[in-house]
């Protein structure tokens, strides 16, 4: 059979949209572990998620020090001894702060998942960020953020959060080389006893794992209530240009604050910004990279936080075009919010973004991550149904009515170059 390639395959919309059910069990302590069982390969994916990220700092780099140092030694076992141990049994350790949270992941084979499991155990009970270890690790932060801070990328998405929350806020800080300098191993002991396990959240091969987990689990305090920390937002000057010697590029990123995932409207606004600036056919791409060939790429992405949320738009081109790159963004931007869109621009923009959806939870370790968000941000079980079945249902005139509401009103601009 001859392949007719001026013809495109038979295409058929998704109509339905479930995830499989998680298992859940609660350790001796009252800690929460949500569990897929399902998993076909013998691989196992063990997430600890702990209430310490930088929304919990009392010093600022002291969340993003602790996940470097995590693995680089504990009471009865040097970093060596870990790296070893963990390598011999092909298991792998992974430590990430965020704006709101605090991860460690364990990747292990199923065969050999409790003596991985032993040595993260003690990590996350008895580690002690060695002096000599930390001074590696502020050294090697140091040069990082000198080799970044000759990109116009990082300059200005680092601009733009601090024009958006302030400098000082945890969703519009970045980490400075004088922060770095005054980091201290007490700092970091402080942020650690102050860890709290929100749950425990496993893909692995059978519901026995879950079991044997929560077992070896209960010696971990469930999270006890804390003082809530309070964070200002302080925005800044609604349009800003920083100048970057011998740049021929120029980095633009225009934001503001928008809904979460919570708000009625949000699933509405993820389809407005997913044909704003959300993938290859968006409109913004389509002007700006395929008619005008002003950049290579340019994007539109909805962050949601925990406590807020950033709507942003970035795109680098060459510095003669800055002005006429800012003209075109806000061009479309008006566009979108003035007039209706085309049924068929729609029905493309909605069937990309579902099946964007589907192919996302292709695998058994991304599924346990989506159930992971719907427990965290205290989501209903259906969230994601929801929010399918509310991108499938839009019409032309809702689009154009969300569209309207959230891309009316200031929105900041930097460029750096």
């Amino acid at each position: 059979m001859t392949l007719n390639r001026k013809q495109a395959p038979p295409f058929q919309a998704l109509s339905t949209f479930t995830l499989p059910d998680a298992t859940q069990l609660t350790t001796a302590s009252g800690i929460p572990i949500l569990g897929l069982a399902s998993v076909q390969q013998e691989v196992v994916k063990i997430d600890w998620v702990f209430d310490a990220g930088r929304w919990r700092e009392s010093v600022a780099g002291s969340s993003h020090f602790v996940s470097l140092l995590l693995d680089k030694g504990t009471a009865s076992r040097p970093a060596a001894a870990i790296a070893s141990a963990l390598e011999g049994l092909g298991a792998q350790v992974e430590c990430s702060a965020g704006a709101d949270f605090f991860f460690v992941s364990l990747y292990a084979l199923s065969k050999n998942w409790l003596d991985a499991f032993a040595i993260v155990s003690d990590m996350l009970t008895n580690a002690t960020f060695p002096n000599d270890e930390l001074s590696l690790q502020k050294t090697i932060t140091r040069e990082n953020i000198r080799v970044n801070r000759e990109k116009t990328s990082y300059l200005a998405a680092q601009a733009l959060r601090a024009a958006v929350f302030g400098s000082s806020h945890p969703y519009g800080s970045t980490l400075e080389e004088k922060q770095v300098i005054g980091i201290e191993r007490s700092h970091l002991v402080a942020l650690y006893e102050r860890f709290q396990l929100l749950g425990i959240f496993a893909a692995v091969p059978g519901t026995a794992y879950l079991g044997q987990l929560a077992s070896r689990s209960g010696h971990w305090p469930a999270a006890r209530q804390l003082q809530d920390f309070t964070h200002s937002v302080t925005a800044g000057a609604p349009i800003q240009h920083l100048a970057k010697e011998g740049s021929i590029q120029n980095s633009i990123r225009f934001g503001k604050r928008t809904i979460g995932r919570h708000h009625p409207d949000y699933g509405s606004l993820l389809l407005v910004n997913h044909l704003l600036g959300g993938f290859f056919g968006s409109r913004l791409m389509k002007n700006i990279r395929e008619k005008k060939g002003l950049t290579y790429g340019i994007h539109a992405s909805v962050q949601p936080y925990r406590y807020d949320s950033l709507w942003s738009i970035s795109a680098d081109v060459n510095k003669v075009n800055l002005e006429i790159a800012r003209a075109e963004i806000q061009n479309e931007m008006q566009e979108l919010a003035d007039a209706e869109v085309s049924d068929a621009e729609l029905q493309v923009c909605k069937n990309h973004f579902l099946g964007a959806l589907v192919a996302d939870v292709g695998t058994p370790f991304s599924v346990m991550e989506k159930m992971r968000t719907v427990f965290l941000h205290g989501l209903p079980q259906n969230h994601y149904q929801h929010l399918f079945d509310t991108i499938r249902q839009i019409d032309r005139a809702r689009f154009r009515e969300v569209a309207r509401r959230y891309l009316a009103g200031p929105w900041h601009q930097v460029s750096v170059g």
